[in-house]
């Protein structure tokens, strides 16, 4: 059974005057934080190798895109992948537009993961992830880490006092989570691989570059480290960023150990970065300015559009207060 302890839950209040356009940017950037951290965890689970990783994420997404809309076939698979037969295929011409990669180099990828047993060939229909491989038990564990890492956006606005709404209109089919035998990580991770991907088909479709995207909003990060919560909030209320010389510069082997990269690979793409003002040295390290933010924010809020459609798919399933619960319970548990 999934046991959770049922505590009275008060509302949220918000203690910071936050305009709604504030308001979205601030979930923007915990959900932006969410992708890279989960972008970098996907590659390291691959070998280093984003490519294969982004091929096997967007072909289970296509094979179970139809449950989140399927409230029958959901529900069913909401602790368990779907049995191959209920998997919809993918073209190999699908994951490369879908993706940004040509052709040729998602052919040779997907043929590497049938021999590793990860994919199979579906006749002429395309291609699916084998319901053996997300089993696996490390598989079943980065997809945990997935589930718990996307509710936690919610739970981290309760740091800031903040509730997230319930969004209306959305009657939710509510699942008794005391009578799953196990939490229903597929449910959660098929909505949160889903707003990853549209938020990194947006990077993409805007000219973006994978590593370039990793490293400017790594670099964002640790730049921030310095400014107290109460400096954060003021500059969020009053619609503007921290000044350059209140952050924290990162250094090129803080940057090549956080995105998984060589040192070398690190120094090509902050030389083109710096050349498209992404980046700019500063002491003995490199940050992102204030100028680029401020360019950057209307990227936040069509970040805080996608979650928001992610939420709507989820709680046609289950309560926003329930899967609080639930990513409780998985974290007092990490066992797949």
């Amino acid at each position: 059974m999934c046991t959770v302890a049922r505590p009275a839950f008060n509302r949220w209040s918000k203690v910071v005057a936050l305009s709604d356009v504030n308001y979205h940017r601030l979930i923007g950037r915990l959900a932006v934080e969410y992708n890279i951290g989960t972008f970098i965890k996907l590659t390291q689970f691959y070998g280093g190798n984003w490519r294969r990783a982004a091929i096997v994420i967007v072909t289970v997404l296509s094979n179970s895109a139809h449950l989140i809309k399927d409230l029958e076939l959901g529900l069913k698979y909401a602790a368990t992948p779907p049995e191959d037969d209920d998997k919809r295929p993918i073209t190999l011409s699908a994951i490369a537009r879908g993706l940004h990669f040509s052709r040729e180099s998602v052919r040779r990828q997907v043929a590497e993961l049938m021999n590793d047993g990860v994919m199979d060939r579906v006749s002429n229909e395309g291609f699916i992830v084998r319901t053996d491989y997300l089993t696996r038990p490390d598989v079943e564990a980065l997809i945990r880490y997935m589930a718990i890492g996307f509710v936690d956006i919610i739970a981290q606005l309760k740091l800031f006092s903040i509730e997230y709404p319930k969004i209306e209109g959305a009657t939710p089919i509510v699942i008794d989570i005391e009578l799953l035998e196990r939490p229903p990580i597929y449910m959660i991770t098929r909505a949160a691989g889903q707003f990853l991907f549209n938020c990194y088909f947006d990077a993409m479709s805007n000219g973006d570059k994978f590593y370039e995207f990793i490293i400017e909003y790594i670099v964002v990060k640790h730049n921030i480290k310095t400014i107290v919560l109460e400096m954060a909030f003021q500059y969020l209320a009053s619609n503007d960023v921290a000044p350059d010389e209140h952050r924290l510069p990162m250094t090129i082997s803080e940057i090549a150990e956080a995105v998984s990269i060589s040192t070398s690979t690190a120094y090509r793409h902050i030389g083109r970065m710096i050349r498209d003002g992404r980046l700019v040295k500063a002491g003995a390290g490199y940050i992102v300015p204030a100028s680029r933010l401020l360019a950057r924010l209307d990227y936040l809020e069509r970040i805080n559009g996608y979650f928001d459609a992610t939420m709507r798919a989820l709680q046609r399933f289950v309560t926003i207060d329930d899967l609080l619960l639930l990513t409780a319970a998985m974290k007092a548990d990490r066992r797949p």
